[in-house]
Formats: structure tokens, C-alpha cells, sequence
């Protein structure tokens, strides 16, 4: 075999590799957030947790936290627009009318990546993962939302510091997955 054909091969083997390590690293995210929430369930005196695995970075680290619902329109505004003056216009565009604009994906950060397949994969690989942990009684489940971007748009006043803010939204043509989770323990 020819170095060339050597080089071909590795290739080829890495990238079938990248796939599976990308879901691997995904599923152990996903399973901590979800031993995390399981924890602080049982720490309540509750025996099941429903809901989602909101990942994010935070300085730079990775991070991942059980959480039982998903985003609202308001609330991921709200968490985009942090400084109540207006004052602060980070990531923010300048729009000719004077307005700042910021668009947002609302369910960024709880979106499985990849295709149908990936996502059967996921939800089989997690699946295995729960079972790995000694739960008998579970269910994750693939759930189907639209690709909804929230445009916030503000204006601040330079004499009153008061922030004018309209909150708009346009959605992708294309759906977004993300997988639910059901676990409980008696």
C-alpha cells in the first residue's frame, strides 16, 4: 500500500470516528445534567424528574443543567436584554432608525444536532446510558419544534436612560429536534 492509500484510509477511518465521538461527548453531558437533576429531585423528596437538558458554556467551560421546561419567548428576551438601563448594547447591531437589534434562537442550547439519523442514535445511546445507571423506568423521546429566532429591538433615551424594546419573531423553514427525558425511581 502506498503512503497516499495510508493517508486515504486514516481519513476515511476519522471521519467515521468524529460522528460517534461528537455523540458520545454529547450523551455524557446529557447524562450528567440528567444524574444532576435526579439528585436535586430526590434531594426535594421527589422520586422523578420530566423535562430537558439545557446545554451552555460558561467562561469557556462546558456546562449542562436539568431543567423541566423549555424556554418562553419573554424569558430568553429577558435573559438577552441583562442590563435594564439599555445601556449596555453587547451583540447588539445599529439599525438607520436608531434602534439596536439582537436576534436570538429561542431554543438554543437545548437543540440535538444532526440529522433523523443522529437523533435515533442519541435517543438510543441515551437510552442505553439510563439503563447503564440502574433505571428501570424511563423514556427519552425525540420532540419535534419549530426554529423560532426572536429579533429584540431597543432604543434608549439619552436624557431618561429609559429603554424602548419590541420583541419580534421569524421562524426557520426547517424544524429543530431536542429530546425529552422521563425518569423515575421508587
Amino acid at each position: 500500500m502506498s503512503f497516499a492509500d495510508e493517508l486515504r484510509n486514516h481519513n476515511r477511518a476519522a471521519s467515521g470516528q468524529r460522528p460517534d465521538a461528537e455523540a458520545a461527548h454529547l450523551c455524557r453531558r446529557l447524562t450528567e445534567a440528567i444524574k444532576d437533576g435526579c439528585r436535586q429531585a430526590s434531594h426535594d423528596g421527589r422520586s422523578a424528574i420530566f423535562g430537558y437538558v439545557f446545554l451552555y458554556t460558561d467562561e469557556g467551560e462546558e456546562k449542562a443543567r436539568f431543567v423541566e421546561s423549555l424556554p418562553r419567548l419573554r424569558e430568553q428576551a429577558g435573559r438577552t436584554a441583562e442590563d435594564p438601563a439599555g445601556r449596555n448594547c453587547e451583540g447588539f447591531t445599529c439599525e438607520a432608525d436608531g434602534y439596536f437589534s439582537k436576534e436570538v434562537r429561542l431554543y438554543e442550547g437545548y437543540i440535538i444536532p444532526g440529522d433523523v439519523k443522529a437523533l435515533q442514535k442519541m435517543e438510543s445511546l441515551m437510552g442505553g446510558e439510563l439503563r447503564k445507571l440502574g433505571f428501570s423506568d424511563f423514556r427519552v423521546q425525540k420532540v419535534m419544534l419549530p426554529d423560532v429566532y426572536a429579533i429584540i429591538r431597543r432604543k434608549s433615551s439619552v436624557l431618561s436612560g429609559n429603554q424602548v424594546e419590541r420583541i419580534t419573531t421569524r421562524t426557520a423553514p426547517d424544524p429543530v429536534y431536542t429530546l425529552h427525558f422521563s425518569v423515575s425511581w421508587q
